[in-house]
């Protein structure tokens, strides 16, 4: 089956004064079992009109959780080779939505294992030029007043993952080193999140604060969509809380756990007492 990581992405390119808005769901695309085909929505909720080219790139994931060019001798991880998608150029108007299929066709000889590539969305942008010389301007679209030729350059380039697990693929995800730390405005909780086996681990990160002598729990730090893929194995975590002070003698439970669509099942969870300091 299909699993959909529905949480809108939004994103915000700026070209001057000019503001371009994207809506992408689902974020993040799992291909397992016997689903071939996924539907992407793009949502254009600006007021331009706004072109997308759109292909996959190769990237693997660091530490820190950024991405970086996938390095060669990685390269027999990529999902690219097996996923058609259509249409691979859009435009859409202010308000209106497009849709992407992919299209899954693994070889008959694929190993077991997770392989992943990523959906690249190039915003284009019209940038206006003036017309070579000696040649009469034209006018743009239905506007007489704009006497400049346009052509289409890159501006800004964001992508989701999509990922293809193939056969007996597991993981285990484990929280590590849990700490407090004084940020500008708010605590910060610091931890690593390790992942072993063969497929990557998904999910949210939710902390609670247990006063000393009281039993009630108290939500102070939410954060989603927290990703670790087989190729780095740990990632390191810095998230702000809803709090400036925790105080001391309280106990802090961090819980890392899937999302509404797997269940909310707890991947692991983490207790410290908080010292004060």
């Amino acid at each position: 089956m299909v699993r959909y990581l529905w949480p809108l992405l939004l994103l915000w390119g700026v070209s001057g004064s000019v503001s371009a808005q994207l809506l992408i769901s689902p974020t993040k695309v799992i291909f397992s079992g016997n689903e071939r085909e996924v539907e992407l929505t793009l949502l254009n909720s600006s007021s331009v009109r706004n072109s997308y080219r759109i292909e996959f790139v190769e990237r693997e994931q660091d530490e820190g959780g950024g991405y970086v060019n996938r390095r060669q001798d990685k390269m027999g991880l990529s999902a690219s080779s097996m996923i058609r998608h259509s249409p691979r150029q859009v435009t859409i108007e202010p308000g209106q939505y497009q849709r992407i299929r992919l299209y899954l066709r693994e070889p008959g000889d694929l190993q077991v294992g997770e392989y992943r590539s990523h959906l690249l969305y190039k915003k284009l942008a019209e940038t206006k030029v003036e017309p070579p010389k000696g040649k009469v301007a034209q006018p743009l679209g239905n506007d007489p007043n704009k006497k400049l030729d346009a052509q289409l350059e890159a501006e800004i380039s964001f992508s989701i993952p999509v990922v293809v697990r193939h056969g007996n693929v597991s993981s285990i995800g484990k929280i590590s080193n849990p700490t407090l730390k004084r940020g500008k405005e708010k605590l910060i909780l610091e931890m690593q999140i390790l992942s072993e086996g063969t497929g990557s681990v998904h999910g949210d990160v939710e902390v609670f604060m247990q006063e000393s002598g009281s039993p009630n729990l108290r939500l102070i730090g939410k954060t989603k969509g927290i990703s670790v893929y087989p190729e780095v194995g740990k990632r390191q975590v810095a998230m702000e809380l809803m709090v400036d002070t925790v105080p001391a003698g309280a106990v802090v439970n961090v819980v890392y756990q899937t999302d509404r669509k797997e269940g909310f099942r707890v991947i692991d969870q983490a207790s410290f007492r908080y010292n004060g300091q």
